[in-house]
């Protein structure tokens, strides 16, 4: 099944709510692949159980678009 994903192409789409509560989730578990996955529930608004359905590789590839904002 495939499924859209509206990923933040923009700083702008991205609420000061969101980026606290990743960098929180980012103090209690450092792990890549769990802030990886955090990263696409939280800026992407999809529910975890959804998120695990995802390919490691397609998390790895949307979790860098996202990154990239911060730099």
């Amino acid at each position: 099944m495939k499924a859209k994903l509206n990923v933040p192409t923009d700083l702008s789409e991205i609420t000061l709510g969101q980026y606290q509560k990743f960098l929180k989730a980012q103090e209690e578990n450092d792990a890549e692949h769990f802030l990886e996955s955090k990263s696409i529930e939280i800026f992407c608004h999809v529910p975890r159980e959804k998120v695990q359905t995802i390919k490691a590789n397609s998390v790895t590839e949307i979790s860098k678009k996202i990154n990239s904002l911060f730099v």
